[in-house]
C-alpha cells in the first residue's frame, strides 16, 4: 500500500532514477498497449513522489509549477494516496489526457482508466495493464473531467459528463509539474464555495 510504513523498496538495479516503459511499437494516446511496464527493476518515479510524507507532498504543491497544458496530451500512469485508496480500492490508475484548441479557460477534457492491481513492488515489471469492458472490449473508462487552465492546474469533475452515481463528480483535483514528466495531484471535495482535500496522487507520462 502507498504510504505503508512496512512496505519496502525493492533492491536498486544500478543507477536507475526515473520509470521507464516500453509500449508496443505503433502504440498511441487512443489505443493502450496491454501493460505499461518497465524493463528496469527500479521503483517508478511516481510511486517514489507518491511515499513521500504528506507534509512534504502539501510543500511541494504550494511551491511547484503548473503543468503545460499542452504537455499533458495523452496517457499518465498514476498512483493514489491515501484515502482515494481508501475509497476507491485502487492503488494504480491511468489518466488520459486530450487537448482542445479553444479561447477559454477549459483547455482540454480527460477521463480515467482501471487498471489491473498489482503489489507495488511489482509494477515496474507489470503495472498499469488496463482492464477491459466486458461489453465494449474497450478499456474501461470513468471520471470524466475537464482541464481548467489555472495555477495549479485544475481537472473539474463537477462541470463534466459523469452519471449521477460517480463518486468523483463531486471531485476538483489540483495539479503541480514536480519535474518534466512526473506531476503531483491532490484530489478535492468541492461543497459548494468550501475546497476540501482529500487525497494525493502522483502521475508519470507514457509517451
Amino acid at each position: 500500500m502507498v504510504g505503508d510504513p512496512n512496505y519496502a523498496d525493492p533492491p536498486n538495479c544500478g543507477g536507475c532514477n526515473h520509470f521507464s516503459h516500453s509500449p508496443s511499437e505503433g502504440d498511441t494516446a487512443q489505443s493502450l498497449p496491454n501493460t505499461y511496464a518497465s524493463k528496469e527493476c527500479c521503483v517508478p518515479a511516481n510511486v517514489r513522489l507518491a511515499q513521500l510524507p504528506k507534509s512534504d507532498l502539501k510543500k511541494l504543491m504550494g511551491t511547484c509549477p503548473a503543468p503545460s497544458p499542452a504537455s499533458m496530451q495523452g496517457d499518465w500512469l498514476g498512483v493514489n494516496r491515501g484515502m482515494m485508496l481508501a475509497l476507491t480500492g485502487n492503488a494504480t490508475f491511468i489518466k488520459r489526457f486530450r487537448m482542445l484548441n479553444t479561447m477559454n479557460c477549459v483547455r482540454g477534457v480527460g477521463t480515467n482508466i482501471r487498471v489491473c492491481q498489482v503489489p507495488l513492488e511489482q509494477l515496474g515489471q507489470c503495472g498499469w495493464q488496463p482492464k477491459l469492458d466486458a461489453q465494449t472490449g474497450q478499456p474501461d473508462m470513468h471520471g470524466n473531467f475537464l482541464i481548467i487552465n489555472r495555477d495549479p492546474l485544475e481537472l473539474d469533475y463537477r462541470q463534466a459528463d459523469n452519471p449521477f452515481f460517480e463518486p468523483t463528480r463531486f471531485l476538483v483535483d489540483e495539479l503541480v509539474q514536480v519535474e518534466e514528466g512526473l506531476l503531483l495531484g491532490r484530489a478535492n471535495l468541492q461543497l459548494f464555495r468550501w475546497r476540501i482535500p482529500v487525497a494525493y496522487f502522483a502521475l508519470y507520462k507514457a509517451d
